[in-house]
């Protein structure tokens, strides 16, 4: 019932004159054929909703005609792939693009994930496939896959990818990184080759013609021009080129999911042995985790705390949202001017 609720849902199957009832629906092939005849009735939109880290997660519905346009301008540039190794899940946009839509319009195989054994990532490439997934499981793939066979190509997106982990995948053998820039609200907005370039727009987004604030909006061409919030700031490096700064709500990503540091501290300050707290991002080998500097109500409220509050954050946060290293003082850090600051672990 779930998972029937989820695809009612994904695909606007209440929208469809027969409204079909997959509960009801026997086999997979039969729930298919129910998105099919509903797409047949004219309903291509599908819904995408974000990972729900700071509660409920939010519902983004996309026109399937233009994430198909996606598709083909990234079918044009991925023209060499002969297999797309999908290590992402196909329910998130950046999935259902590159290993649905995108091995569509190529009209090559799928290697799903659950035969994607370290075995086969060691022994079973061949040149033309182009492995998908985010930064964490590069990082993880970095670590078990010791030499790339000639021809294999990567694609990486859903979080910043650090640029280290990129040139160590190309000096093992990876024939070429691509990464993508976008969001659940927007699809796919810029790509680049390597970490030291700036990113490209893709074809159907442009800037704003005002010179007001560059973080504030991209305007998608297909869709009568209409402007659209982008969650990161940005910098224009040229006509059609930008560089990412940081994202415009205070958010960061931990292993591919949104994270609001300023909502896990809150939630920290709810410990009746907190006065207060800060949360920020540490870099870690197995990729980018929280840490938390921590001012205990008294001297005596510090013994045995960071057990309590590991305890704490389990009950009341999502995994990545706990943080992995905890500092205590008397006093927030702050820098000179008494801004908060970084700390020293």
């Amino acid at each position: 019932m779930a998972i029937g609720a989820a695809v009612n849902e994904m695909f606007h199957l209440y929208e469809s004159t027969s409204t079909p009832n997959l509960t009801e629906i026997e086999t997979f092939g039969g729930w298919l054929k129910a998105i099919e005849e509903a797409w047949d009735q004219g309903i291509s939109k599908i819904t995408f909703l974000t990972s729900g880290s700071t509660g409920l997660p939010r519902r983004y519905t996309h026109d399937a005609t233009f994430l198909i346009e996606e598709a083909q301008f990234l079918a044009g540039y991925f023209q060499s792939c002969r297999r797309i190794i999908a290590l992402t899940p196909a329910h998130h946009i950046y999935g259902c693009i590159l290993t649905a839509f995108l091995a569509d319009e190529l009209g090559v195989e799928v290697i799903a994930e659950t035969t994607c054994t370290h075995s086969f990532l060691n022994y079973e490439l061949v040149p033309g496939d182009l492995v998908v997934t985010f930064p964490d499981r590069w990082a993880a793939i970095n670590r078990t896959v010791s030499a790339w066979p000639p021809g294999v190509n990567g694609v990486v997106s859903t979080a910043p990818c650090p640029a280290q982990l990129v040139m160590s995948l190309l000096e093992r053998g990876l024939s070429g990184m691509t990464e993508l820039y976008g969001s659940t609200e927007t699809a796919g907005i810029g790509w680049r080759r390597h970490p030291d370039d700036g990113f490209t727009l893709m074809p159907h987004w442009r800037f704003p013609n005002s010179d007001g604030d560059p973080a504030g909006s991209l305007t998608r061409l297909e869709r009568g021009e209409q402007s659209y919030d982008v969650p990161d700031e940005f910098i224009r490096t040229g006509n059609r080129s930008f560089t990412v700064g940081a994202r415009r709500d205070g958010g960061v990503q931990v292993g591919g999911v949104n994270v609001w540091p300023q909502r896990v501290a809150a939630e920290l300050e709810r410990h009746p042995e907190v006065e207060r707290a800060s949360v920020r991002l540490k870099s870690t080998p197995s990729g980018a985790r929280l840490k938390a500097f921590i001012v205990p109500v008294s001297a005596n409220a510090e013994i045995g705390l960071h057990s309590r509050l590991d305890q704490w954050c389990m009950q009341r946060l999502s995994a990545v949202e706990c943080p992995k290293s905890w500092t205590f003082g008397t006093n927030l850090p702050t820098n000179e001017f008494g801004k908060a600051s970084d700390w020293v672990e």
